[in-house]
């Protein structure tokens, strides 16, 4: 299922959303992307090593009117930002968080990669909003499988990294992406079997 929803949308639903939904999301939806990012633009050679990539979903939503707080700015001109690049030096250990094109200015980093980092927000985009969507339609944490699947230990195979993108994603009461819907639905299947 793929949904991609306007950025008018988004910020609608995310308008909807606890801080504790927002913190889970900005955290599940960046994960895949930052190690992906991670491995093919902060390679050897650089003195920079890329340690976070944030994300500001209400970048456009006035300060006063936010029901979420927190925003993004750089470290180096104190502009507010929607996506932060938290970059370490491999010298020294210092860490920034910046913008575009303070990344390029202070790094050398060309603005070639900071712009292909930034257009993989569409990676981003495609979990967040089917994640968005179900909430959206009111769908929350499919608890009943989930208890199904723990109650006959069908969870005993799960990696540290999925129990607890699940175990958040639970707190939270969120919606699971639909492969993570799916892996419970095989484990369960095949935990039964088992029996």
């Amino acid at each position: 299922m793929v949904v991609v929803l306007s950025e008018k949308d988004r910020e609608k639903i995310f308008d909807t959303l606890t801080d504790e939904q927002i913190r889970v999301i900005r955290k599940y939806v960046l994960d895949a992307t930052k190690s992906e990012l991670l491995t093919k633009h902060f390679m050897r050679g650089i003195n920079w090593e890329l340690v976070d990539l944030g994300y500001d979903p209400l970048f456009k939503k006035k300060l006063s009117k936010r029901k979420y707080n927190p925003t993004l700015y750089c470290s180096a001109c104190g502009k507010p930002l929607k996506y932060q690049y938290v970059i370490r030096s491999l010298q020294t250990g210092y860490v920034e968080s910046l913008g575009e094109t303070c990344l390029n200015q202070r790094t050398g980093i060309s603005l070639n990669i900071a712009k292909e980092v930034h257009e993989s927000k569409r990676v981003i985009n495609v979990f967040q909003d089917e994640i968005l969507l179900l909430v959206h339609i009111g769908k929350a944490f499919p608890i009943n499988m989930y208890k199904k699947v723990h109650d006959i230990n069908g969870d005993v195979g799960w990696s540290n990294t999925f129990r607890n993108r699940i175990l958040e994603f639970k707190r939270a009461n969120l919606p699971l992406f639909h492969k993570d819907y799916s892996k419970l639905e095989i484990d369960w299947d095949n935990a039964k079997k088992r029996d």
